[in-house]
């Protein structure tokens, strides 16, 4: 194959910018090109003013004209004075200009896509149009298109030409028609909000199947799908609802029963806490004995002080006990 390259160039530039061109395939097995020229080719170009810009970046190869030769499409982007170029095979590696009035006249050209739109045996091309540099002088805006429109070109040499047209038929066997016809019903029912609605129109469902033209392209035709009956088996929608809600209960479960140990678990910390803290109080009641019997020794407290201290603990006691409800112990 060969290769058609796309540049942008700029009059000052000179000669020795690669401008678009044709790159032939020589057929060397390390893949060489060759460079013929646009000369040589057919495809140089001119432009009517000194100071021009030619910015082919898009463009399409194809064969408008159906003889068997690839034709080039070069756009030639937004500068000034550029417009799309048409270019015909008239033999191997040598083309033609097409002139405007018979091809495609249209400025400003970016951006094309080729295909048999109109279904006439012959390609046909949509253009794009780049309103970058539009509006940018006073001589340029009658280039400019209103929008940034795409235009489509019908390609008419179809109209006065032959073309074939081949399309498989009985490429599919009865059970792929039977296969066909059960996925649309299946389908049919499983995209209805609601199984009372098949019920209430069966109908519904040989109408869908039949409108989806499941025998195209095969040697058999569907007349008609008659539903009998329809019967309800098992309501897959509520299973599964039935099967998420007990899902949900038994994480519920879960979560519940993970809270309760948690919270048994605190319980049994703060117990142990309680007995900790009676132990220390337990363990400081013990030494106030010891303190005492090392402050009467040193002489930090006397006698008396010593008593004192005995009935105001006596005291507190039986004020304990009262308020208790508990007998005082004998006093010996």
């Amino acid at each position: 194959m060969d290769l058609v390259t796309s540049e942008i160039v700029h009059w000052d530039v000179g000669q020795s910018s690669d401008r678009a061109e044709l790159m032939v395939n020589t057929k060397d097995p390390n893949v060489v090109f060759t460079r013929p020229g646009n000369s040589v080719t057919g495809l140089a170009r001119t432009y009517p003013v000194i100071g021009w810009n030619e910015g082919i970046m898009t463009g399409s190869i194809f064969d408008f004209d159906n003889d068997g030769w690839a034709d080039v499409y070069m756009g030639n982007s937004d500068y000034p004075f550029d417009h799309g170029l048409l270019f015909h095979q008239d033999k191997p590696d040598h083309f033609v200009a097409v002139p405007l009035a018979q091809g495609i006249d249209h400025h400003r050209s970016h951006g094309s896509a080729v295909a048999d739109f109109d279904h006439d045996g012959d390609l046909d091309i949509v253009v794009g149009h780049s309103f970058a540099r539009c509006h940018q002088d006073a001589m340029d805006d009658s280039e400019c298109y209103a929008t940034q429109q795409v235009r489509f070109f019908e390609n008419v040499l179809g109209d006065k030409g032959n073309f074939l047209t081949v399309r498989l038929v009985g490429g599919a066997g009865e059970a792929t028609i039977l296969a066909r016809v059960g996925e649309g019903i299946v389908s049919t029912i499983g995209s209805a909000e609601s199984h009372k609605d098949v019920l209430e129109h069966p109908d519904s469902i040989s109408k869908t199947v039949l409108g989806k033209g499941l025998d195209a392209g095969t040697a058999y035709e569907i007349l008609s799908i008659d539903i009998a009956d329809v019967e309800v088996g098992v309501n897959i929608g509520a299973k599964l609802q039935m099967d998420q809600a007990n899902a949900d209960k038994n994480i519920a479960q879960a979560k519940a029963e993970e809270r309760r140990a948690m919270a048994i678990a605190l319980e049994q910390e703060n117990l142990a806490r309680i007995q900790e803290m009676r132990s220390r109080l337990v363990e400081a009641e013990a030494q106030i004995p010891m303190a005492m019997a090392e402050a009467l020794r040193t002489g930090k407290i006397g006698v008396m002080d010593y008593y004192g201290l005995r009935n105001l603990q006596a005291d507190t006691e039986m004020r304990q006990s009262l308020s208790q409800g508990k007998e005082l112990p004998p006093k010996v």
